[in-house]
């Protein structure tokens, strides 16, 4: 499904994706995600299956796109400092997958073109699906969007607007933030 948290500016909408995920500890209560109690730490949180995308785009500008969208599996993976470091079998073999997916999800946000570009030099709308691509590499189960049209033009916003109902057919519950 596709639930919609609407509302003014400054009413809290963000802060409570901040909660959710990880980022804010609520000084009330507690989060839970399917089925399970989420510590306010957002590693824990993505690895509970929350990903989320930010108000004010939040990319690796000295980054490509396919490097920004391998970050977003960081959850997903196994490899330690050494296995890095030393560049051990299980190092390669994540990091092969890792490319292999996020080379995926570029090309289902429209992207696969752009894998090489740096995320600094791409325009707006597409530094956005970028976004949501790497929120996607997570493979969550909820996918958190922080006003994901914001700033856009009329066309980028129905194109951003079908990728949504796209991701939603892939069986993954979105909460989209729009005011």
């Amino acid at each position: 499904a596709i639930v919609s948290l609407i509302g003014p500016n400054g009413a809290g909408k963000t802060t409570f994706f901040n909660c959710l995920t990880g980022m804010y500890q609520p000084t009330s209560g507690e989060v839970e995600f399917d089925g399970q109690l989420l510590p306010p730490k957002p590693r824990r949180v993505a690895m509970a299956g929350v990903a989320r995308t930010f108000q004010n785009i939040r990319l690796f500008q000295n980054m490509t796109a396919l490097e920004n969208v391998m970050v977003g599996r960081y959850a997903r993976t196994g490899t330690n400092a050494i296995d890095a470091v030393f560049r051990l079998p299980r190092h390669r073999r994540e990091e092969a997958e890792t490319r292999r997916i996020a080379e995926e999800w570029l090309d289902f946000v429209g992207l696969g073109e752009a894998a090489d570009l740096l995320s600094r030099n791409m325009p707006y709308g597409d530094q956005r699906r970028l976004e949501i691509a790497r929120a996607l590499a997570l493979e969550p189960k909820l996918l958190l969007l922080d006003e994901p049209t914001a700033g856009m033009n009329p066309q980028e916003t129905r194109e951003a607007e079908e990728l949504i109902t796209r991701i939603r057919g892939l069986g993954m519950a979105i909460l989209v933030i729009e005011h």
